[in-house]
Formats: C-alpha cells, structure tokens, sequence
C-alpha cells in the first residue's frame, strides 16, 4: 500500500505513507530511493529534522511533509531538487529563515511552508522562480517588506498567501 514501482527500472517511483499514524524520525534511507519522483508522508507525527541524505532524490516532482511534527531550519540544501513541483513543509515546528537555495527549483509551482515558526526576511529571490502558481507563507514570524517587483517576475502566479505575520 503506497508504494510504486516503475516497471521498466524495478525500482520505488513514488512513496505515499500518508495519514497511517506513524511516528518517529524520517529514515534516512529514504534518500536511497533515487527513482523517486513523489515522496508524501503528510499528516503523520515525524518528528526531528530532515535527514542529509534528502538531497539524492534528485528526481523528485513532488515532496509532502506536512502536517507532521518536524522541526529545526529548513536545511539549505532544501533548494537542491531541480525537477522538484511541489513541495509542502507547512503544518509543521520549521524555525529559522527560509533558505534562499529555494530559488534553485526552477521548475517549483506550488510552495507552501505555512504554519510553522519561520522568521526573518522573505528572500527575494524566491520571487524569481517565475514557475511559481501557489505561495503560502502564512501563520509565520516573517518580517519585513516584500519587494516592489514581487509581481513582476511571476507571472503564472495565482494564489500568495502572507497572513498572520510580522510583514
């Protein structure tokens, strides 16, 4: 349950252990999964921060942790995921700054990190991923302003969500 395999490559294409009660740290063997196109361990009870070995899911299009109990900065290798849609981390106790590396996922359309304890500046240099369709930032510490061509370098923008921050 969960699991798919690619039949050509026999190997775990994408893994979805999504609302089955689990606990603990994410296992660092995930990162061994490198056919792995679409990870979701949403609205489970993980814990602890993300495991180093994440960034060998060079493949990854989708990648859904949220609404779990992870905590820690977002590591900056965070933005290490080039083919990499979707990525949901809200819902969850992320503190720090979010990574400018974010910028780096040149083909991201939806980017949700709502939720958490995340402070500081928006970099603006996630406005740049003109791929962008969807921010959520919300129920956040962020501070600051937002830059004046926010808008202008995302054009298939449709939804940014800022409320409940410091900005």
């Amino acid at each position: 349950i969960g699991v798919t395999y690619s039949s050509r490559h026999h190997r775990v294409t994408a893994l979805d252990i999504s609302h089955l009660g689990l606990t603990g740290i994410l296992p660092s063997h995930l990162g061994n999964l490198s056919f792995l196109v679409c990870l979701n361990t949403s609205r489970n009870s993980f814990h602890g921060g993300l495991p180093n070995e994440f960034p060998r899911l060079r493949r990854l299009k989708v990648l859904d942790l949220g609404y779990n109990r992870l905590s820690g900065e977002i590591p900056e290798w965070s933005g290490s995921f080039p083919k990499l849609q979707y990525l949901s981390l809200r819902d969850n106790s992320f503190t720090g700054l979010i990574p400018p590396s974010i910028s780096n996922m040149s083909n991201l359309r939806s980017l949700y990190l709502s939720n958490n304890s995340l402070e500081g500046n928006i970099s603006g240099e996630i406005f740049n991923v003109s791929s962008l369709e969807m921010i959520s930032l919300g129920d956040n510490r962020l501070s600051g302003s937002l830059p004046n061509y926010m808008c202008a370098h995302l054009p298939r923008l449709r939804v940014i969500a800022l409320s409940k921050n410091e900005l």
